[in-house]
């Protein structure tokens, strides 16, 4: 009686489980930006923190570099690291930024030409298709590219008033960044106390057994999810950096804009890498369409070169997801948290498939046992 009994009593311990996550789930989809908000308020003071260890993280493979390759000391080598990149961020605040203000506002100012342009170019086709196949009797209807027209022009200016309302939330975002920037030095500097405090906090509060199964899926986070992000990173700038080298000698206009936009598509799944190339190929055909076949040809040359060199070589095969869950996982992750949830969505779902497939092994050999 009292083993039936504890049957049931599990039975329906599950069943609140499973409804619990439902109800959870269902908030959150139907509620995200509240979902957002409460988690922004949770994490909200310890940001500097998160921004301090995120960056230390990423400068930590170069640590490990000169230490062991070339031999430099912690201290010279944190110094070096710190003392580059210093230099790197002062150049993108200087040059960079301005740059990329001129460029969108430019491109803003010169959409109603674009659409012109188009406008014509579409209306010439139109004109000849009529000519050689006049039964077809074809016309153009402008009213369409008046409205698209308005509607880029509402949305670059809309643009523009955006980023100068939100001068001052970004001014705070920058001090935040730069007090976590200092505070990843002293988490670089000090890895291995922090790495080991940890891990001393989580032996010292639980007992060992869950002490060592969050310690592996701690290390299993780091090779599948964390490791994903540190290869994407160093593989987006990779092949940003490319891309601008190449828009220069083509000389494409909104190189430093576009340098930016292919940096930042990169790190989307899949699908990534074809926007900033649409992008690329759109505006290089209103301004050199001359250059079109040139710029198709570089960015598909790279877009393979990528595919099939460098995310091999730098990320292999740490995002182990079949295509449909791995573009599920990104629609779903940009529907709950937007840019950030686009990025960090197809990695987090690598690492519960990961999670998963340790359980399902785990409780095939109990079965095979028994």
């Amino acid at each position: 009686i009292k083993g039936a009994y504890m049957k049931i009593e599990k039975k329906y311990i599950n069943a609140m489980g499973i409804s619990l996550i439902t109800v959870v789930i269902y908030t959150i989809f139907n509620n995200t930006e509240g979902m957002i908000k409460f988690v922004k308020g949770i994490f909200s003071p310890f940001m500097v923190f998160i921004i301090g260890a995120v960056i230390a993280f990423l400068l930590n493979p170069l640590l490990n570099i000169l230490e062991k390759k070339v031999k430099l000391n912690r201290n010279t080598a944190v110094a070096l690291i710190y003392t580059g990149l210093i230099a790197v961020l002062i150049m993108f605040i200087v040059i960079i930024v301005p740059q990329i203000f001129v460029n969108i506002t430019d491109l803003v100012k010169k959409i109603p030409s674009f659409l012109s342009d188009l406008e014509k170019l579409l209306s010439s086709i139109v004109d000849k298709i009529n000519e050689r196949a006049p039964f077809l009797n074809l016309s153009f209807d402008k009213t369409h590219m008046d409205a698209i027209n308005n509607y880029m022009i509402a949305m670059g200016e809309n643009t523009l008033k955006v980023i100068g309302q939100n001068l001052l939330s970004f001014t705070y975002v920058i001090i935040e960044f730069f007090i976590g920037f200092i505070m990843s030095i002293f988490f670089l500097r000090e890895k291995e106390y922090f790495k080991n405090l940890i891990e001393e906090v989580i032996r010292v509060n639980l007992p060992k057994e869950k002490s060592d199964k969050i310690n592996f899926i701690g290390k299993k986070l780091y090779e599948v999810f964390l490791g994903y992000l540190h290869g994407k990173t160093i593989e987006s700038l990779l092949i940003g950096f490319i891309a601008f080298i190449g828009l220069l000698y083509f000389k494409v206009p909104y190189a430093v804009l576009l340098w930016i936009f292919i940096t930042c598509t990169n790190f989307i799944p899949y699908f990534g890498p074809f926007l900033g190339m649409i992008a690329t190929v759109i505006i290089t055909a209103f301004v050199f369409p001359h250059k079109i076949i040139y710029i198709v040809i570089f960015l598909v040359v790279l877009q393979q070169i990528d595919s099939w060199y460098f995310e091999p070589k730098i990320i292999g095969n740490k995002l182990n997801l079949k295509m449909f869950w791995g573009i599920a996982a990104v629609t779903v992750g940009g529907t709950i948290a937007g840019p950030i949830g686009i990025v960090v969505s197809a990695p987090l779902a690598s690492f519960i498939k990961t999670m998963y497939q340790i359980k399902k092994n785990e409780v095939e050999k109990i079965e095979n046992d028994a």
